[in-house]
């Protein structure tokens, strides 16, 4: 559920610290990792940035077009609540999603994504939300281009690990913590000017066009972490 803050706002504030919304189409580990990032965050900033007011975090197992519009709606929901109450609406919204067998729904999210002038942006996995968690252990290999290379890789490197009885993956957070430094380097060896091209003009993976190993995960945190620094003076890039 997105929250909504305390109506009206204190004529004493200064600074205005932004909202966002983080819309994840993986109700497990896109929602784990994000409500990692969340926690690490509010401990060196809570007195400076109230986090669990300010990031607001929802899960939906669906494709990415129909993500997309739902995305959509709770932003323009909460904007017009926001000019009802009297507080600042999302700065940002982000869809998280994975390129996997979705085909054109992702160039269809994209336009969709395109078409809000940057309020609510499509933030792609390909082929999945595991080459960013691969990432803070090692460049994610260029040969991860299924998601079932990028599990298996995932796996062995004691990233993710599956809860008995529990089909779902989760994440071995402690394997994260204090390499984000190295992810974002790491992300940036295998996503070269190629595949920012073949990423902006074919969000949808095609025989002629298929730019795995990607990752836009790295846009959300670094955003996250500038309003971290911009609120508080604190650097958190060393500690997550």
């Amino acid at each position: 559920m997105v929250h909504v803050p305390s109506h009206g706002r204190s004529k004493k504030q200064s600074k205005r610290n932004k909202r966002f919304l983080i819309v994840c189409g993986g109700v497990v580990t896109e929602f784990e990792y994000f409500s990692y990032i969340k926690s690490e965050v509010s401990k060196h900033c809570a007195t400076s940035w109230d986090i669990y007011k300010s990031i607001n975090i929802e899960k939906e197992g669906v494709d990415p077009l129909t993500l997309t519009n739902y995305a959509i709606k709770l932003e323009r929901l909460d904007c017009k609540e926001a000019k009802k109450e009297n507080y600042d609406p999302f700065t940002l919204v982000w869809v998280v999603t994975d390129v996997d067998e979705f085909g054109e729904k992702i160039q269809q999210a994209q336009s969709k994504s395109d078409s809000t002038c940057g309020k609510v942006k499509l933030v792609i996995s390909n082929p999945c939300f595991e080459v960013w968690l691969i990432d803070h252990v090692k460049s994610c290999p260029l040969s991860c281009t299924e998601t079932r290379d990028c599990q298996k890789e995932a796996k062995e490197l004691g990233l993710l690990h599956n809860t008995t009885g529990n089909k779902n993956k989760h994440i071995q957070l402690e394997k994260l913590t204090g390499n984000y430094k190295n992810a974002f380097k790491n992300a940036k060896q295998h996503m070269q000017t190629e595949q920012i091209e073949k990423r902006k003009k074919h969000p949808s993976v095609t025989q002629k066009s298929n730019y795995a190993p990607w990752t836009d995960v790295p846009e959300i945190v670094e955003t996250i972490l500038n309003e971290c620094n911009r609120a508080s003076g604190i650097d958190l890039s060393e500690k997550l």
